[in-house]
């Protein structure tokens, strides 16, 4: 009878330990930062913002660096709007264009010395890693005055079309 006491006293004290840690708060991961920079003429800018918006069945994805009014856009075609996919992919212009492997353009915008500069890519390549909400971009293209080099790693604002 004494053994019996014992163990139902474990059990109670054991049952209550179990009930006491399994209700403690996960512990939230701290709110990452969005971060990223635009590389072009030997010129580094940092991200400020970055945006999807709807377009042309896709989205298009906007990195923008308030330094020398900068803007990179991606476009990815025929994916459905608001649906940004994930791999690696390469610049495919025309047909056949298939978008599990290609991106179907973009540009650079950007404004230096009052001199406002837009050239559309003409070669390249982006990758998207996507976890969660956050996603991770790096864009290598080419432009007919240089390369164009993107990195980012945050959460894409989204923009009504």
């Amino acid at each position: 009878m004494k053994n019996l006491k014992n163990y139902v006293m474990i059990l109670i004290v054991s049952t209550s330990l179990s009930l006491l840690t399994s209700c403690k708060k996960d512990k939230q991961s701290p709110n990452l930062p969005n971060t990223g920079s635009i590389v072009y003429q030997n010129k580094k800018m940092d991200i400020t913002s970055a945006i999807s918006q709807n377009g042309d069945n896709g989205t298009w994805v906007y990195f923008n660096a308030e330094e020398a009014k900068c803007t990179v856009q991606v476009r990815f075609a025929n994916v459905g709007e608001g649906i940004i996919p994930s791999g690696t992919f390469t610049l495919k212009q025309g047909q056949p264009y298939d978008p599990k492997i290609n991106f179907s353009g973009g540009k650079l915008g950007i404004s230096i010395a009052n001199n406002d500069i837009v050239e559309e890519f003409s070669s390249g390549a982006v990758s998207v890693e996507k976890n969660s909400n956050r996603y991770k971009i790096s864009v290598n293209v080419m432009t007919a005055k240089g390369a164009v080099i993107c990195e980012y790693d945050g959460v894409l604002d989204k923009k009504g079309s």
